[in-house]
């Protein structure tokens, strides 16, 4: 038996609002992918061929990036956007909305900067045993910041 699923519908309507955002901004189109692939989207090319470009995991943080020292995401998933990234030769994306502000780190440059793992993750309410695991510790200094003065109402409900 597979582990419980925790993403709620909320969850994926605001993923897909922060998408939309994401497609107006880099003027391209996102699409969903589905339920349990390893990242949340795939970038189409600008030219209007359907060729993906890049792929996106998308996160929303509801603190704000200048509360905390560094954010923070699952090993295993930097890892499985990596290898997709590179088997296909696309951009391998991670994208946060925080309260305060959105940003995204390159996944390759993420990793040839030198990342720092822990182990942790939901450490207050854990949901079950598996909530916990390593997390790669994101350096501020290769987040890109898209948005500082973050217009909330298009992805908080």
């Amino acid at each position: 038996m597979g582990r419980k699923t925790f993403e709620s519908r909320k969850d994926t309507d605001v993923e897909t609002l922060i998408a939309d955002r994401l497609g107006v901004m880099w003027n391209t189109v996102l699409h969903k992918t589905p339920k349990f692939y390893p990242f949340d989207f795939t970038a189409d090319a600008r030219d209007g061929s359907g060729t993906v470009t890049a792929i996106i995991e998308v996160k929303r943080r509801y603190i704000n990036l200048s509360s905390i020292e560094e954010p923070f995401i699952s090993a295993h998933k930097v890892m499985e956007l990596s290898k997709y990234g590179e088997a296909f030769g696309v951009r391998a994306l991670i994208v946060f909305a925080f309260n305060d502000t959105m940003c995204y780190c390159d996944v390759a440059h993420l990793l040839e900067s030198g990342v720092r793992i822990v182990h942790g993750g939901r450490t207050v309410k854990t949901r079950d045993d598996q909530d916990t695991e390593p997390m790669v510790m994101i350096p501020r200094r290769v987040l890109i910041e898209m948005v500082s003065d973050i217009n909330k109402e298009w992805y908080e409900q």
